[in-house]
């Protein structure tokens, strides 16, 4: 399989909550949606499964450890690409409850800030494919394209 370019870059979502708060993280400094509000996510790295990269970025981000077993898988994002990118990019949304211990800004050359927020409440801006899985989490939607294509 050399030379053969990969179809889709894989990246994982984690959607940490605490009764009705969600952990978000300000991105700063990479270059890639800075200023907007999102959960702890990466790439998945060959050789990982979703799961194993979402402990993993969770880890790395928050200092959050979960089991990979706590990790409820809850959306797939199709995301085509934006002007400049090259790839289609395959989101895997995963939900933890209750995750143990306190998180901490893990990648301060990364995120600005971390906190928890009130599902009512969450910040602005949000990245904005972040946001579109977040809403149609609440209609009990499962997968989704982005941008959003017609029916």
């Amino acid at each position: 399989m050399s030379g053969i370019e990969p179809s889709a870059i894989r990246d994982v979502y984690v959607l940490v909550r605490r009764e009705n708060q969600l952990l978000l993280l300000l991105r700063e400094g990479t270059g890639y949606k800075d200023g907007a509000w999102g959960p702890p996510a990466g790439k998945v790295e060959p050789g990982e499964t979703y799961r194993e990269a979402g402990v993993r970025e969770l880890r790395e981000e928050t200092g959050l450890d979960v089991n990979p077993s706590e990790l409820r898988f809850v959306h797939l994002l199709d995301r085509s690409p934006e002007p400049g990118e090259r790839w289609h990019w395959t989101g895997a949304f995963f939900e933890v409850n209750g995750a143990e211990g306190h998180a901490v800004n893990r990648e301060p050359t990364k995120c600005r800030t971390i906190g928890w927020h009130r599902f009512d409440a969450l910040p602005s801006p949000m990245v904005d494919y972040v946001g579109h899985v977040l809403a149609a989490l609440t209609e009990g939607i499962r997968y989704s394209e982005w941008p959003v294509t017609p029916p």
